[in-house]
């Protein structure tokens, strides 16, 4: 059984690994890899890496 604080430092650890896969997402964008190899390096979803280019503008 896990307590609070242990389930509050699980979910910040796992909002830090989302974090450091967008802003690697967003690098693989700026040197030009597709969509299709950034899912495959960094687990993210399409609609997350579709975001991410929209949001570059």
């Amino acid at each position: 059984m896990t307590t609070i604080a242990e389930k509050w430092i699980q979910e910040g650890i796992e909002k830090g690994k989302l974090e450091g896969k967008l802003e690697d997402a967003k690098k693989m964008l700026q040197i030009g890899l597709n969509v299709e190899q950034i899912i495959e390096i960094t687990g993210l979803r399409r609609d997350k890496i579709e975001e991410l280019m929209e949001n570059k503008n």
